[in-house]
């Protein structure tokens, strides 16, 4: 439970190498500026050097163009690509341009087949009506209501006996709802809709011309495959024009990355004179290298502190922890990352999420199961709850062998435990009689991670001498 060693840097040096030493900070990948008034009081006389990232607007559109692809373009070494800031810029504009045209196709395609798709699902409820509903629609003295009814609503209709015009034809079901029509005269329409509406009457829109549902339905079967393949005709094209520029596309994108974050150092220099001035965070453990290639420099000064001695200036945190924990570090950051001198938790709630969810979760198959899901979200999809899942699935599939418990099945394991030399199995969990040992178990474990986490907190509240 830590975050990593930080190291407060302050660069100073001549105006006219100011470039080689934002060169040497952003290759660096570690260095985090910050505003040089956080560590300096007077600083009226200082200038800032640039006030606005141009970076800024151009790779933010490009990323974001991007990212709607949902394809990667992993970074590269373009030292000796040079593009003009104009480049750049026309580049991302076209590019965005572009994807966005081609993203906008499918989605409309894609929106036109689910439209269809939606529409024949509605429809197909209504086909034991062998009319043509637009006929319906139009009728001169009455007016029709399409839609669906809650079940839990049919009974309710009964106090509306008395009213003539409260009737629900009903055509289908489904488990939920009831599908069918409602009719009422011009004269007393608004008064039946309400309540219609009282009774969470959803209607839907019927999109017929002089066709029975069955007929709307055929129709729609033989659209489909056309749209389909629409979809699929757009998802080609902008496949096409990603695969022609991808290496266009992923030189221009490291560029940008790099020419934002040297922006983004530069904006934070302040200038005095013909001198400037740069602070920032590097992690310890480039402390070193950092200071090698910063004193190459010609009237380069570096200085280095200690976090720990800057604690007034809130230095950022980076959590650190080993491989086993490093995934619930979702759930810190999630809740907000603790200060630079407070404990980590991350390791802490690792260890009792997994306990909790496997003894909550306790069934070997499901376990196992669950792991291998948690394994397929986290290498396909990227998705970072998969490796959550994981030691929680093996967690779940530990208990459940303890438990006896497969797929739901509480006895399936019994020949184990009896060629281990056991007379039944270790935990008898769903035995009326230990019902009590269970609960006292569960509030014994409430008592200790609640005696636990005080415990941190005083240790914590100790470290930071705020009590």
């Amino acid at each position: 439970m830590a975050v990593s060693s930080l190291q407060a840097l302050n660069v100073i040096g001549l105006m006219e190498h100011i470039d080689e030493a934002i060169t040497a900070l952003g290759e660096s990948g570690v260095f985090q500026p910050d505003d040089v008034s956080n560590f300096y009081d007077n600083v009226q006389d200082f200038t800032h050097l640039q006030t606005k990232n141009t970076f800024a607007e151009p790779l933010t559109n490009l990323k974001a163009a991007l990212n709607q692809t949902k394809r990667s373009f992993p970074l590269t070494d373009v030292s000796d690509f040079s593009p003009s800031v104009e480049d750049l810029e026309n580049f991302s504009a076209v590019t965005t341009a572009d994807i966005d045209a081609l993203i906008d196709k499918r989605e409309t395609a894609a929106a036109k087949l689910n439209e269809v798709r939606q529409n024949l699902s509605v429809t197909s409820h209504f086909v034991g009506m062998g009319v043509e509903i637009e006929k319906v629609l139009k009728m001169k003295y009455m007016k029709a209501r399409f839609g669906r009814l809650p079940k839990d609503s049919m009974s309710k209709l009964e106090a509306y006996r008395d009213n003539e015009y409260v009737d629900f034809a009903v055509c289908t079901e489904d488990k939920t709802h009831c599908w069918g029509v409602y009719f009422a005269p011009f004269d007393v329409v608004e008064e039946i809709d309400k309540i219609f509406e009282a009774l969470f009457f959803e209607r839907c829109n019927l999109v017929s011309e002089n066709e029975t549902p069955r007929e709307r339905i055929e129709d729609y079967k033989k659209e489909i495959p056309a749209l389909e393949a629409n979809v699929k005709k757009a998802q080609a094209q902008l496949d096409k024009y990603l695969d022609e520029n991808k290496e266009q596309i992923t030189n221009y994108l490291s560029k940008l990355e790099e020419l934002y974050l040297y922006a983004s150092i530069r904006s934070k220099a302040l200038q005095y004179n013909n001198s400037f001035i740069i602070v920032g965070w590097v992690p310890t453990e480039n402390k070193k290298q950092l200071s090698r290639k910063l004193k190459k420099i010609r009237s380069i000064e570096v200085d280095f502190s200690d976090a720990k001695n800057e604690l007034d200036k809130r230095p950022p945190v980076r959590l650190k922890n080993c491989f086993l924990a490093k995934p619930f570090e979702f759930y810190t950051e999630m809740y907000g990352v603790p200060e630079y001198n407070e404990i980590d938790p991350t390791l802490f709630i690792a260890f009792t999420y997994v306990v909790i969810f496997g003894i909550m979760f306790a069934d070997l198959g499901q376990g196992l199961l669950l792991s291998v899901v948690g394994i397929l979200m986290w290498k396909i999809k990227k998705m970072k709850v998969g490796r959550i899942l994981f030691p929680c699935g093996i967690s779940a599939a530990i208990f459940g062998t303890v438990f006896g418990s497969v797929f739901g099945f509480e006895h399936l394991l019994d020949p184990m435990f009896h060629a281990l030399g056991f007379e039944e199995k270790p935990m008898q969990v769903m035995n009326p009689e230990n019902t009590n040992s269970v609960i006292l178990t569960a509030i014994s474990i409430g008592v200790i991670l609640l005696i636990v986490a005080m415990f941190l907190n005083v240790y914590s509240s100790l470290r930071q001498k705020t009590m």
